[in-house]
């Protein structure tokens, strides 16, 4: 009598196990806004960013030249550990691209006192430019730091990247992943542009 409860038990435990369920539906807010901004990002790709951003006119205000050739605008903030850990692999692109037609243009709402203070601190080869805080995130496409936006000689957007992370040892990955091939890309398309209007 006692082994027919116990095998019973057995068979409603098999189907039990045996039954799949469907994958669960990202309910994550913060990874489905994630997904959803690598997308737009992703869709920016190939598109002028001059004409997305209006960034002329926010770079006439600020004083600053509009970048020949390709270009690396690069968004960063003093509490942000990400922007901060990506500071050597910044300098070592000045370094690295020093005789291609390449220019690094960092950006920050950061006032001078404080850009300052960072060069200093950190020693950097590269010299950051302050605009408002909106114009960083206009410009940026919106908050997330730090936000690196890769440009061709025509000014379309090659790759937007967010960070990558606070540990510099992540972030030169990052960049060797992604931030180094996508300014390869971008001079090569300068190039080809270059050659098409000999």
């Amino acid at each position: 009598m006692k082994i027919i409860p116990f095998v019973l038990l057995l068979l409603l435990s098999a189907t039990a196990f045996s039954q799949t369920n469907p994958p669960a539906k990202n309910t994550d807010p913060a990874t489905s806004a994630w997904a959803l901004r690598q997308a737009q990002f992703k869709a920016a790709e190939g598109k002028n960013y001059y004409e997305l951003t209006n960034a002329d006119s926010i770079f006439q205000a600020a004083g600053i030249a509009r970048p020949h050739g390709a270009c690396m605008l690069s968004f960063w903030f003093a509490g942000c550990a990400p922007c901060v850990a990506e500071f050597p692999e910044l300098a070592n692109l000045t370094k690295k691209y020093a005789a291609e037609n390449f220019t690094l243009l960092s950006l920050t709402f950061e006032n001078n006192p404080v850009i300052q203070q960072f060069q200093e601190k950190y020693n950097l080869s590269f010299i950051p430019k302050h605009i408002s805080e909106a114009a960083c995130n206009k410009l940026a496409f919106g908050g997330g730091y730090p936000k690196n936006i890769i440009l061709d000689a025509s000014g379309n957007i090659v790759l937007i990247s967010m960070g990558g992370g606070i540990d510099p040892k992540g972030s030169a990955m990052h960049f060797a992943a992604e931030i180094i091939p996508a300014i390869d890309k971008a001079l090569q398309q300068s190039q080809d542009i270059k050659a098409t209007y000999k």
